[in-house]
């Protein structure tokens, strides 16, 4: 496979034998040609090629789910409450680089095919920080290298990234934004653009390096045409936002957020809708605020969600994408400091597209004793095509860390399901993980770093079943069509030894939705309708299970 390497020179560095090559070069700014294409093996920042994507270690994976609340939550990976849901697989490691305690994650989907990017940001003295990015086109049971940035003299560290999936007419972008710290027309916020294919790539400056920048937060909608967020913090303490609606190539609708605040969130939400929350400085408030019309011309709505004289921290934002303004669901998890410096997590929730919030309760799914109470780096996360809420936090204890793992419905924002901990190897404290939903797999899926180590995991629901789907032997194979459909399918399956035959349909979460056939069958080829016109539009999985082992396969209902 040819993959594109992305790699800021020194100057003007422009080899000769590159000089076919300049449709790969951004026409602005002229003094910046900052990657070519290259063909050799991936280059790793100790000098030797990366072992990607071995399977897991051997060790027993303690992922059962259980019906007890009570289960405690820190240690390795532990059961949720929530009864039914699939198992979640064996980690799978994605990429070993950095420092055992640097490397900030980053990860996005595909939801066209379920696709997974995830990128690792590796910090280095002075220059030549380094983002790794990385591809699962099966549902993170394998991972491919994709690209490569490198920060240099020119362009400075890179003080933050994130990694985002779009689409256009075109097809489909990632996008690769970067802060990068260095002076001049190098520096400032950049997003690199390109196809999967690593065709048509392009560059942007979002924010020049006129004033340093410290973080920032990017999001897009669903919505035709696509529009992309961003905001940013200086190291001023200032808070601004911009939106494009051409793929990134230009930047526009400037919002003033604020002058005294920091750790900004982004997300759309439906219906034009789009949220920012930080918190302020003097106050140490949590702020959020809500505008409309994706930032064109908008109304907006701003709100205090807590005051804590000891603090409140690192706020993440997500909120419904399909949902009327007036009536959508959105949630903020944050950290909140008490008076004897214990840390806890917090969320607070609105129903009526930010125009209220509840106020910050205690995250349920961290109350529960643990060896220390120093909770950090909140995630909340509503995917493209899902109508959950996913939700993570990390808590570091006396040895490897925990990662508890949460979701919610915009139907009951108040309550937390499949309450647990998945993270086999143990999670570093030091950076927090991501959580997002893939097709490719039956739900969510996490990716985190492990403590003590340079690795990065994967972890998700239904490992094996989607490993049978992308090809490994089954004798379960089957079909399903049409797919999408309006609820009437037709499946067909193979039986190759007599035995006990269960098909069954999840939806989205992973929840067992009916159970179509649980019966002995013998060896054979069988046909039969599907109707579910009772079920709501959205995707659901079909799983078939033989004697011979389990096959899943994502169904599509549209109305």
């Amino acid at each position: 496979m040819k993959v594109l390497t992305v790699i800021a020179l020194l100057g003007i560095l422009i080899v000769p034998a590159m000089a076919e090559q300049t449709t790969l070069y951004p026409t602005e700014p002229q003094n910046n040609p900052w990657f070519y294409e290259s063909n050799f093996d991936e280059p790793d920042d100790q000098g030797t090629q990366v072992f990607v994507a071995p399977d897991a270690k051997n060790i027993t994976d303690y992922s059962e789910i259980s019906p007890s609340p009570t289960v405690p939550y820190y240690g390795r990976d532990k059961g949720g409450n929530s009864g039914n849901l699939p198992l979640w697989g064996n980690d799978v490691l994605i990429m070993s680089h950095g420092m055992p305690t640097l490397g900030k994650l980053s990860t996005d989907q595909d939801e066209q095919n379920g696709d997974i990017y995830t990128s690792l940001l590796v910090p280095h003295v002075g220059v030549d920080d380094t983002v790794y990015t990385y591809r699962s086109t099966n549902g993170g049971l394998t991972w491919e290298w994709f690209t490569t940035q490198i920060g240099n003299a020119s362009t400075g560290g890179i003080r933050d990234h994130e990694i985002l999936i779009g689409h256009e007419a075109g097809g489909t972008w990632i996008y690769s934004f970067c802060l990068y710290d260095g002076s001049g027309s190098s520096g400032g916020l950049w997003v690199l653009r390109m196809h999967p294919d690593s065709s048509n790539p392009g560059w942007t400056q979002i924010v020049v390096a006129g004033d340093t920048l410290a973080n920032f937060s990017v999001d897009r909608n669903i919505e035709n045409p696509q529009h992309i967020f961003i905001g940013w913090q200086t190291t001023t303490e200032r808070i601004d936002m911009e939106s494009s609606s051409d793929y990134t190539q230009t930047w526009g609708n400037h919002r003033n957020v604020s002058s005294n605040s920091r750790n900004v969130s982004v997300c759309a939400g439906g219906d034009a809708y789009v949220y920012i929350v930080f918190q302020e400085n003097d106050t140490l408030d949590i702020r959020v605020g809500r505008y409309t019309n994706n930032l064109i011309s908008p109304s907006y709505h701003y709100e205090t969600i807590q005051s804590n004289i000891y603090g409140n921290f690192t706020p993440s934002v997500a909120a419904g994408r399909t949902t009327p303004g007036s009536s959508q669901v959105a949630w903020i998890l944050y950290r909140q400091m008490n008076s004897i410096g214990n840390a806890s997590i917090r969320y607070s929730h609105t129903t009526d597209g930010g125009a209220s919030w509840a106020s910050g309760t205690p995250w349920p799914v961290t109350n529960i004793g643990h060896t220390t109470w120093d909770m950090k780096y909140p995630y909340v996360r509503v995917s493209y095509n899902s109508t959950l809420l996913r939700a993570l936090a990390t808590i570091p204890e006396a040895g490897p860390d925990s990662l508890v793992y949460a979701f919610s419905r915009t139907t009951s924002p108040t309550v937390w399901e499949d309450r647990g901990v998945h993270n086999d190897y143990g999670i570093t404290g030091e950076y927090g993980a991501r959580v997002e939903y893939s097709s490719d797999c039956l739900g969510g899926y996490l990716v985190y770093r492990e403590y003590g180590s340079t690795n990065a995991w994967c972890d998700a629901y239904d490992f094996t079943g989607i490993a049978e789907d992308v090809g490994k032997p089954s004798g379960s194979l089957f079909s399903l069509a049409p797919n999408p459909s309006k609820g009437i399918a037709k499946l067909s399956y193979i039986v190759k030894t007599e035995g006990n035959v269960n098909i069954s349909v999840f939806d989205a979460a992973g929840r067992s939705v009916s159970t179509l056939v649980n019966e002995t069958k013998p060896a054979g080829d069988y046909t039969f309708t599907l109707k579910n016109q009772n079920l709501a539009a959205g995707i659901y999985f079909v799983r078939v299970q033989t004697p011979e082992g389990v096959n899943t396969k994502s169904m599509t209902i549209i109305r």
